[in-house]
């Protein structure tokens, strides 16, 4: 199924019985279990001048509708307050950037901003600031705001969901997700489309976090390394395939729309999570930890593995709904509206059964990463009090780019490689860098077209294979070690060294 994410996924309108709004006690759930997280991101950003600026801009990603957004808001609000503080300053203004899909009802999520805004009048105290929000629709896996525009990115329970189905899952046959049946190349292709969307979502916002900006990310993934294990959402949807079979043998779905169709989700191990924030190097880990929460929602056990005959029923009919509320238009938009209603009496059925021999759970993480870039964007102890985004390739650019496009671009300003220098001395010398662990620092001195050459400290190396050319990510380490002398290194590369 080609299914174009940004026009059929998104959860269910409104605020009636079968609406998100309705029915999204999971996602509070996580939510509220990933708090001491983004406690712990806001109280660490304090120390770093974080709030100083006038308006400390805030991005909940995946937003959804409901009150579980303003939830997230407040939240993030209240700590920052606290964080203030404890410091003895001044909290800062807020704005707050509502992001989802075109598709998202934001207008159910607008008409609880009055009761939003009127509970932080009451809770606002003399040294609190007002607060502004705003709704940015589009997709997360392209730009959304302009350079350095963040200082907190939140995102819960959003990036389990791929831009598209995998290609080349035609394989898969009468299966809608990954399960033991399926042949290889059906893992392959949901862990590739994974791994190139979730790359591209940190380079996004690596163009538009601030230094030492912070990223607090929530999504659902799997305790083991077998995509096909019990552990995890597999069971979920194997259960949602087999309600569809059921409405096909009585002649209410054709056997071939239910071919087509696949679920565009893929829910990553730890593993695959490191690698891909690790090479690609552009944000560094403070914290990733993992918690359980049980399908239904409702249900606070979690010694039983096993639900009794009454409660599993309860507990059948709870999940179906959580999940009609998630995926019905994307549902509706493959095979109809006319199925539904019956297709989740059957599916609640099959999860009590599900549930009465094995109580399945949601395996999620909550990741922390703190932006780490080349050079502060801004710093008043510049030489000459510059500004150095005019001038500055940035890491993205270089890591991502065409490396004559940048060599060009950098070479356009004359003395660019004298004030270059200049500015990197203060870079080394300055304190800010010891705190970042660890610091990829790229001092690019480029010349048109031909030559790259890096002046860096550096204790490691690593290669990085590009779509246009390879290239050396000289790791900084937070140690900072000094060097003695310059030391001219071949990389291997034609027209390429590197001066240590």
């Amino acid at each position: 199924m080609a299914m174009d994410k940004v026009n059929n996924l998104h959860m269910n309108p409104g605020d009636g019985e079968s609406s998100y709004a309705s029915n999204s006690l999971l996602q509070e759930t996580v939510i509220q279990k990933a708090l001491p997280v983004l406690k712990h991101t806001i109280k660490s950003m304090s120390s770093h001048d974080s709030f100083s600026s006038q308006c400390f801009k805030i991005a909940d990603l995946g937003c959804s509708s409901g009150k579980n957004t303003l939830l997230v808001a407040s939240n993030i609000i209240r700590i920052v307050i606290e964080a203030c503080k404890e410091n003895n300053c001044k909290p800062p203004q807020f704005e707050v950037c509502l992001n989802d899909l075109f598709g998202n009802d934001f207008n159910t999520l607008f008409k609880l901003l009055p009761d939003f805004y009127a509970k932080l009048r009451k809770e606002k105290e003399e040294n609190s600031s007002p607060c502004f929000v705003s709704a940015v629709p589009g997709s997360f896996y392209g730009r959304l705001f302009p350079n350095q525009s963040l200082h907190l990115v939140h995102s819960s329970y959003s990036l389990h969901w791929l831009s598209q189905v995998p290609e080349g899952l035609e394989s898969n046959a009468l299966n809608i997700y990954i399960t033991k049946t399926s042949p290889p190349n059906v893992f392959q292709a949901y862990g590739k489309k994974f791994k190139t969307d979730f790359t591209k979502f940190l380079q996004m916002r690596s163009e538009e976090i601030v230094c030492g900006g912070r990223m607090v990310l929530t999504f659902v993934g799997r305790s083991v390394v077998d995509p096909t294990s019990d552990d995890g959402c597999s069971p979920l949807w194997e259960v949602l395939a087999q309600s569809l079979l059921d409405m096909a043998k009585e002649g209410l779905v054709q056997e071939s729309d239910i071919i087509s169709f696949n679920v565009p989700v893929y829910y990553p191990c730890e593993d695959e999570v490191r690698n891909i924030i690790e090479n690609e190097g552009i944000f560094s880990f403070e914290c990733l930890t993992t918690f359980q929460v049980n399908w239904d929602p409702q249900d606070t056990d979690y010694k039983d593995m096993k639900a009794l005959d009454e409660a599993s029923q309860t507990h059948g009919e709870n999940t179906a709904k959580m999940v009609r509320a998630g995926t019905e238009p994307m549902l509706v938009s493959h095979f109809g509206k006319s199925i539904i209603d019956k297709l989740f009496q059957k599916y609640g059925k099959h999860v009590a059964q599900h549930q009465s021999n094995k109580k399945s759970r949601f395996f999620n993480f909550v990741i922390s990463l703190r932006f780490s870039p080349i050079i502060p964007p801004t710093s008043p102890h510049l030489p000459n009090g510059e500004n150095q985004s005019d001038q500055l390739v940035s890491y993205s650019q270089w890591c991502h780019g065409d490396v004559e496009t940048v060599a060009s671009n950098a070479g356009k300003n004359e003395g660019f490689e004298q004030r270059y220098n200049q500015k990197s001395n203060y870079a080394l010398q300055s304190p800010d860098l010891l705190h970042l662990k660890p610091w990829l620092f790229l001092n690019l001195v480029a010349k048109p077209k031909r030559t790259a050459e890096l002046q860096i400290l550096t204790v490691e190396a690593a290669v990085v294979e590009m779509e246009k050319t390879t290239m050396i990510v000289l790791v900084l380490l937070a140690a900072m070690q000094g060097f003695s002398s310059q030391r001219t290194v071949s990389c291997g590369i034609p027209s390429c060294h590197f001066i240590l």
